[in-house]
């Protein structure tokens, strides 16, 4: 059974890049063990390069 907290983080799914620095895994795999959040988006490039073409 979920307490309040890790049912509130399960309505989270932060973004993540498939080519992402070694520092932004840690802090998702941070988010994932630390605050229980409820899975992960993820996409080929960021927002800031899409933009640039």
């Amino acid at each position: 059974m979920m307490n309040k907290h890790q049912k509130i983080a399960q309505c989270f799914s932060p973004a993540a890049f498939i080519h992402d620095t070694e520092e932004n895994y840690l802090a998702i795999e941070m988010l994932i063990r630390e605050q229980e959040i409820g899975g992960l988006t993820f996409f080929s490039q960021s927002p800031f390069s899409r933009c640039q073409l």
